[in-house]
């Protein structure tokens, strides 16, 4: 092991996951996914599930037996890799799976305590990490005490080790962030670009959750794990073969099956081939090519048709025109080059493309522009809608806050409240809030926008008004505890509710 790089255990290791093929990864995800899936449930469920404890037991006993599951099939994945080093696949006699099993019940449950540690120790980290790694191999061989053979393997580690888990840990970290930014914006991507409206968009920030962390870890350890493994099982390999030379004896004979297929390929071969042969393949293959499926790879003979030369004659004209109409727009200084004996087809396409693209350029940004001006909702003078002319259904999702007047929303609110229905009354007066906001052109009113995103718009916008945002910011989250969440909303809740709406209106009106 001493004799190779780091990098070349590396690339070592890479080859022998693909070797181990499809059937090898599968012994690897029959064991990891139940317990990752186990695990990743197991945190959504501590972490937001108030009543938690009450099954605390069960899914304890699970996860454990779904960990010394992984265990199992990962020993198993491990001799698969080493099989396929050595070229000889071991029986799977009923003596290795019972002590495979005992071993793994006994040890590989320490690893959860000693590899956090040794990795915050950071220098006995390969160590520990090679020695449950080696078990997992050896705990199904003949060796007589795998732990301690195990063990002693792990105390010879080398520079190599210290260089490949540093790429591989580098590698992972890159890994997380990059699947963090990206399961953080795919919410947001499906919004802008499918017009996606989920859960997950409303969020916001806010996605990026613990269990989000957990999930990305997950992902992250199934990916590099079993590089883990190969390079591991690649290590003891080449330690034993130290001493028994097996890696030569794999060499020799993978060298000597090739000579012996390069010998039978030779002897198959004609000794010297007849020049009469060679000219008889030269005549059959120009019979062939004179086929006319052939035809396409003979040059074009003669000019083209008048009718596409007259094509590229009107093209080239049209390119000097604009070139030519083009310069006099925007070159004004003298024209100080040599002439030239003609106009160069390729180069005025170019500079063509050039300003149909620099024009193409103006017009998104002169759209993007126009957009933004004329997405501000203009209030409307003069014209009075009242609840009767417009059925408003509050329960409504879609319902948006420009449907009525300020007046209207705030009325609306207190015959809801007389009707004891104080649920309605508080999203009454929270699109009466946004109304009042949109007339003052600090938010447009949008169906698809969430609460989340108009405090976003009104912070960006309000910049005069400090207090806004923070008022906003306060009356939203009372209100979608009640609406969406499951406060009860009450007289009082009400009655904050307004108290907050009109803080906002005096606020924005300052």
């Amino acid at each position: 092991m001493n004799s190779r790089s780091g990098i070349e255990l590396l690339e070592r290791s890479v080859d022998l996951l693909r070797q181990s093929g499809i059937s090898g990864i599968a012994l690897y995800c029959v064991g990891a996914l139940p317990w990752a899936c186990a695990l990743l449930f197991y945190f959504a469920d501590m972490a937001y599930n108030s009543r938690s404890d009450q099954h605390l037991p069960e899914y304890s006993l699970v996860l454990t037996l779904l960990f010394l599951w992984k265990n199992v099939w990962q020993a198993i994945f491990t001799n698969k890799l080493y099989d396929s080093l050595t070229g000889e696949a071991r029986p799977w006699m009923r003596w290795r799976m019972i002590r495979m099993i005992l071993v793994t019940i006994a040890i590989q449950p320490l690893a959860l305590i000693a590899i956090p540690l040794a990795m915050v120790a950071t220098l006995p980290y390969p160590q520990v990490l090679g020695f449950f790694k080696n078990l997992q191999l050896f705990s199904a061989s003949d060796v007589p005490q795998p732990a301690s053979h195990s063990w002693r393997l792990s105390l010879g580690v080398s520079r190599q080790s210290w260089i490949a888990l540093s790429i591989i840990s580098l590698a992972a970290l890159v890994t997380f962030l990059n699947c963090t930014v990206f399961f953080a914006m795919l919410p947001q991507f499906l919004k802008m670009f499918f017009g996606m409206e989920t859960e997950l968009s409303r969020l916001g920030s806010r996605i990026v959750s613990p269990v989000l962390l957990v999930f990305v870890s997950l992902i992250v350890y199934l990916v590099f794990d079993p590089l883990l493994d190969a390079f591991f099982t690649l290590g003891c390999f080449y330690s034993q073969t130290v001493a028994t030379g097996e890696d030569l004896r794999i060499d020799f004979r993978r060298a000597a099956a090739i000579l012996m297929i390069l010998a039978v390929i030779a002897t198959a071969l004609p000794a010297q081939t007849p020049i009469h042969a060679t000219d008889k393949l030269d005549t059959a293959i120009g019979k062939v090519l004179e086929r006319d499926e052939f035809l396409w790879r003979e040059p074009k003979e003669g000019k083209p048709p008048a009718w596409l030369e007259g094509i590229n004659r009107a093209w080239n004209s049209a390119v000097d025109w604009v070139s030519a109409l083009l310069k006099k727009l925007f070159d004004k200084g003298p024209d100080k080059s040599p002439p030239s004996m003609g106009t160069d087809p390729n180069r005025s396409t170019l500079e063509l493309l050039l300003y149909i693209s620099a024009a193409i350029f103006l017009l998104a940004l002169g759209a993007i522009f126009y957009r933004q001006r004329t997405g501000r909702i203009k209030p409307v003078a003069g014209v009075a809608v009242s609840a009767e002319a417009v059925k408003v259904d509050l329960k409504d999702e879609t319902v948006t806050a420009d449907q009525l007047p300020e007046e209207e929303w705030l009325a609306l609110a207190e015959e809801e409240a007389g009707k004891g229905e104080f649920r309605l009354a508080s999203r009454a007066l929270y699109l009466a809030g946004l109304n009042h906001l949109m007339h003052r052109e600090l938010v447009s009113i949008r169906k698809w926008k969430s609460g989340q995103e108009y405090l976003g718009e009104l912070e960006r916008r309000a910049r005069t008004y400090p207090q806004v945002p923070l008022v906003f910011s306060q009356s939203l989250q009372l209100f979608e505890k009640g609406w969406y969440g499951k406060h009860c909303v009450d007289g009082e809740t009400y009655t904050h509710l307004l108290g907050q709406i009109e803080e906002i209106r005096r606020s924005a009106n300052a």
